[in-house]
């Protein structure tokens, strides 16, 4: 019974992490009932299982059969680490901008603090404009 329980969590950890075949989006233990590759995918990773096979090389046998794209994750190796690498590298340089942008919309300290004024009128304009008004 516990060896049932252990083949059982061996093949539920190998499901979670292999991408189904049929061509959905879908990891092999949440592929839907309608698909008709995934339960066959579940008994062969179980044969495999019982047969002595551990997660490693069952892995390493569906990636020569259907290539890297059957693993869930990308490895952390090679260009693969590049997955990994540059959604954080683009949050970063998306919060650089961000910040930069946000710093040159803020108005100054220094144009706030500027009295406006116009400049003085010279005299004969002055009395120009007084004679003008009365």
């Amino acid at each position: 019974m516990a060896q049932d329980i252990a083949h059982k969590d061996v093949v539920n950890e190998i499901t979670g992490n292999l991408m189904c075949t049929c061509s959905c989006p879908h990891i092999i233990d949440q592929c839907g009932e309608e698909c008709g590759i995934a339960p066959q995918l579940v008994h062969r990773i179980s044969e495999l299982v019982k047969s002595g096979e551990g997660p490693e090389d069952v892995y390493a046998l569906f990636e020569e059969e259907y290539g890297p794209v059957v693993h869930a994750a990308p490895d952390t190796e090679g260009f693969n680490l590049l997955a990994w690498i540059f959604p954080f590298v683009g949050l970063l340089v998306g919060a650089i901008v961000v910040f930069t942008v946000a710093r040159g919309l803020k108005p100054k300290a220094a144009e706030q603090d500027v009295n406006v004024s116009a400049p003085p009128i010279e005299d004969k304009y002055r009395r120009l404009l007084e004679k003008e008004l009365e």
